[in-house]
């Protein structure tokens, strides 16, 4: 006769205490990530603001800048100790940090007034993290 926990799928993580925090580690990187997607896309709106003349969303427009490095900065760190804690892939936290490279290179850009980097920068940048996004939530 078998048991119950005989008959539950073997690719179930163990309830050792370095898995529970790498389960942890890939639920913070899913939430950093969504919560990044969601202040970039923002950072289009407060862009198109700007240019049908509500000045005052450029100060917006700057700070959610450094809250998306800040938020991806972090999703570093989650992707990173979901790797070393639960196996994770590797590739997600490189990913993000090239994703923060990004940031900075696209507020670099704003900051200067290059909007032939800008603009374009930041739309793909928007591509990568949605895409990125949808990925984190359908990995197991």
């Amino acid at each position: 006769m078998t048991t119950q926990r005989e008959n539950e799928d073997v690719d179930e993580p163990s309830d050792d205490r370095s898995t529970r925090s790498g389960r942890w580690a890939v639920w913070a990187f899913r939430i950093l990530i969504t919560a990044a997607a969601v202040l970039l896309f923002n950072q289009a709106v407060l862009a198109g603001q700007f240019m049908s003349g509500t000045y005052e969303a450029l100060e917006f427009h700057a700070f959610g800048a450094t809250a998306s490095e800040i938020v991806v900065a972090f999703a570093i760190v989650a992707a990173g100790w979901a790797r070393f804690r639960h196996r994770y892939s590797i590739w997600p936290a490189v990913l993000t940090a090239l994703l923060f490279v990004a940031i900075n290179v696209q507020e670099f850009a704003g900051e200067e007034r290059i909007l032939t980097v800008h603009i374009p920068l930041g739309v793909s940048i928007i591509v990568v993290v949605s895409g990125f996004t949808v990925w984190a939530w359908r990995e197991r």
